[in-house]
């Protein structure tokens, strides 16, 4: 006899046309917000030669970014996953910077 208790099915889940729209607009605020965040790091580093904290970046992006005009439909998706995409920009940032101290000491980490 069979213990249906532990039994599981396993059937492929496929988004309807709704579901697939709102991935592709969560997706798109998030390659925007990756994008911008890598800009603005990029500015930064550039001018001044330090590193840009995440909450800085944070607050610079899905803030005052989202009172743009040319950005507020930043607004209708959730934060969190342009938070995620900010906080792994961070971490690919502070990888960069110790695989280069690692390798060559030419670059250094900034505090």
């Amino acid at each position: 006899m069979i213990d249906w208790r532990h039994a599981s099915l396993s059937l492929p889940g496929y988004p309807n046309t709704d579901q697939q729209a709102a991935i592709a607009r969560l997706f798109g605020c998030v390659r925007v917000a990756f994008n911008d965040a890598l800009t603005l790091r990029k500015a930064h580093y550039a001018a001044t030669g330090t590193y840009l904290s995440n909450r800085v970046a944070s607050a610079a992006l899905t803030t005052a970014s989202k009172r743009t005009p040319e950005r507020e439909w930043l607004t209708d998706g959730s934060c969190v996953p342009l938070q995620q995409a900010l906080r792994d920009l961070d971490t690919a940032y502070k990888n960069f910077f110790l695989t280069k101290h690692r390798s060559s000491c030419a670059r250094s980490f900034p505090p």
